[in-house]
């Protein structure tokens, strides 16, 4: 999920999931009194675990306690993680499959609200199956709506959408107006992210007949708190605060604090929108010192990060990076890759509003391989998921198989067999001590090392990457046969020098953003950039025998693109030049690693592209011999090229239909 700190609706929907599932909190509070006395009944019940005495009627307690669990799982996160443990426990020796999937699904929800996004998954996944199995429609639909609300915490709208959409048909079919009421509000929400204002809209009117038809004050105001973000990114700011106040009262009344200090963020962006600088600092502010209060560590990095650029606004550069520096300190230790790459965008600005363009250019470099290491991080927490899941699934198996063992010497009365009966259960104990010890090392083991995996792909080929990892080194290859391409932007100097440090390293990354894009399309290698000219190759590190092809195709759609800007208004052009011949690649540095190719091949590539033109793809007599019969040339005649005398050039038009 990427956040931009520099757009007006900076993190509007960072928290409102995390809010939603809190919407009724409040409204139990005397029903949560009243079940205090079960978690004492709980802690009695653990001596039983053991002695296989516990029964069917037990499950009045398992429900009793994941009642109790809900109303106070905001307050108390850990402690529900806990408890919740012991009535999975029980649930499975009784085999009631309602209880474990409750279980289940609150340790889950606990996941999700510390963050802790890939194990929320193994565990919803897990109450999924048990859900099923006791055939209960609302127990089913809620865990459905809380897997919708984690995927749209990781920013997949499609699958939150499926997850949603599921968990309302399936209240639908009950007729449970709580819960189409809060599924429409989570719908309204994935849609208002995505900009689609008139379904979200829709789906807002939806959960306020429902809200209102169960006299809901928390959750009429959690639909007031979205509609105002709507009127928000319509530009409507005064109706969005007014909404936002209305909402804040109403969260104040029941002592929600999660929506409480979610509505101060709503109201600091909605301030710095009409350039109130004072009053959004104060909300930001106000919203940091709340979710301190509730341990909410993603939301003060955002605050800190939106204060950093009402600072910068203010030319308080000193102040601005001070609580930028906070907010990124925050974020590392959260491992949270994409706030970084957020962080680093309003690093970049404030350098550029302080004229020290040398560190801007280092932040922008920053941001660009946080941009580049999301999607790594994405594939990492889904095979830390399976992962876990794995080994939950084994532990859950073991349990069962202990539990079978307990029951058949249950019915074995002599004094020596129960003898052997509880030392088995003391070794098993012992297995158990050591394998879950031995399992935390190597899940951690295997965390650091695919992070180290994700780095490293990010900047080398998976080939080099992996024989870097298996021998330590990589070796330089010879390529005999691979085609060189570089490009530059006509006229880039001149054209830099009109253009502000912030403008001209945005349209560099507008234009790089997009050719990245294009190499990857036709499976094609970047190298490098340097400045304005980018350079590509085709044909290593695996071998393609149609390596000039692939080169020519991508240079057509580059070319495409950049005349389509240009005859839209933007100031660039592009000239490309290819040559196609041996170069050798390999790692240079130790250091950084860097992979580079060297040779003729590219100095005599440089020089097509030096030679070329705008708007044109300028081609020696090699590259020439590869595609003639599949691309019309314009043969250019000898031309001269620095240091390597007069050569054969062409000019490649376009594909033969």
């Amino acid at each position: 999920m990427k956040f931009n700190f520099n757009t007006p609706f900076t993190c509007l929907f960072l928290i409102i999931v995390f809010s939603q599932l809190h919407t009724k909190n409040h409204a139990f509070a005397s029903k949560a009194d009243s079940l205090k006395l079960v978690i004492n009944k709980i802690m009695q019940t653990k001596k039983e675990l053991n002695s296989g005495t516990l029964k069917m009627s037990d499950t009045i307690l398992v429900d009793a306690y994941n009642e109790y669990a809900r109303e106070i799982i905001y307050e108390k996160t850990d402690s529900v993680i806990l408890q919740t443990n012991y009535t999975l426990r029980i649930s499975k020796i009784i085999q009631y499959n309602k209880g474990i999937a409750v279980s289940l699904r609150t340790i889950g929800t606990c996941y999700y609200l510390k963050g802790e996004l890939p194990l929320a998954h193994v565990y919803l996944d897990s109450a999924l199956i048990f859900a099923k199995k006791s055939n209960d429609k609302k127990v089913l639909a809620t865990i459905y709506r809380n897997k919708g609300n984690t995927f749209t915490y990781q920013g997949n709208y499609t699958e939150a959408l499926n997850a949603q959409l599921t968990a309302l048909k399936l209240y639908e079919s009950i007729n449970d107006a709580e819960g189409i009421g809060s599924t429409n509000l989570n719908l309204g929400s994935i849609y208002t992210s995505q900009k689609k204002y008139p379904e979200g809209v829709a789906k807002y009117k939806s959960a306020l007949v429902a809200m209102k038809a169960l006299n809901d004050e928390a959750g009429i105001g959690m639909v007031l708190l979205n509609l105002g973000i709507i009127k928000m990114y319509q530009g409507h700011n005064d109706s969005a605060i007014t909404n936002f106040n209305e909402a804040l009262a109403i969260a104040k009344k029941n002592n929600d604090k999660v929506s409480y200090a979610d509505i101060h963020t709503k109201l600091g962006i909605a301030y710095k929108r009409k350039s109130d600088y004072d009053k959004a600092l104060y909300y930001y502010n106000t919203s940091i010192t709340l979710n301190e209060e509730i341990g909410n560590k993603k939301a003060i990095a955002a605050a800190l990060s939106n204060i950093a650029n009402v600072l910068t606004q203010q030319k308080k550069y000193a102040q601005a990076e001070a609580n930028l520096i906070k907010a990124i300190t925050i974020s590392e230790s959260n491992h949270d890759v994409e706030f970084l790459h957020n962080h680093y965008s309003v690093y970049t600005e404030l350098d550029s509003a302080k004229g020290d363009y040398k560190n801007a250019l280092k932040h922008y470099r920053m941001q660009m391989q946080f941009r580049d290491s999301i999607n790594n991080l994405e594939n990492a927490q889904k095979q830390t998921a399976l992962q876990l899941n794995y080994e939950f699934e084994k532990k859950t198996a073991a349990a069962q198989a202990t539990q079978d063992k307990k029951e058949a010497v249950a019915k074995v009365e002599s004094r020596r067999q129960k003898i052997i009966r509880n030392v088995i259960a003391f070794v098993l104990l012992i297995c158990i001590g050591f394998m879950v010890v031995f399992l935390r090392q190597r899940n951690r083991i295997k965390k650091e090392k695919k992070r180290s995996d994700d780095l490293l792909l990010n900047i080398l080929p998976a080939q080099v990457a992996e024989e870097l990892k298996n021998k330590g080194k990589a070796e330089a290859k010879q390529f005999d046969e691979v085609t060189v391409m570089f490009t530059d932007f006509v006229g880039f100097t001149s054209i830099s020098e009109s253009m502000n440090p912030k403008e001209l390293v945005e349209e560099i990354n507008f234009y790089f953003t997009q050719f990245d894009l294009i190499i990857e399309q036709h499976g094609l290698e970047k190298i490098k950039t340097i400045g304005d000219a980018y350079m590509a190759v085709g044909g290593l590190p695996k071998p393609h025998p149609q390596h000039a092809q692939q080169v020519i195709a991508a240079a057509l759609a580059i070319v495409d693109f950049v005349n389509k800007q240009h005859a839209a208004g933007k100031k660039f052009q592009i000239r490309i030049g290819v040559h196609s011949g041996p170069v050798v690649a390999g790692i240079a540095g130790v250091k950084k690693f860097v992979y580079d190719i060297w040779g003729d091949t590219v100095n005599t590539a440089a020089r097509m592209e030096q030679n070329s033109e705008a708007g044109k793809i300028n081609i020696s007599s090699s590259t020439y011999a590869h595609l003639k019969n599949q691309y019309p040339c314009q043969f250019r005649g000898k031309l001269q090229a620095k240091n390597k005398g007069a050569l054969d050039m062409y000019f490649v038009e376009k594909a033969k239909e």
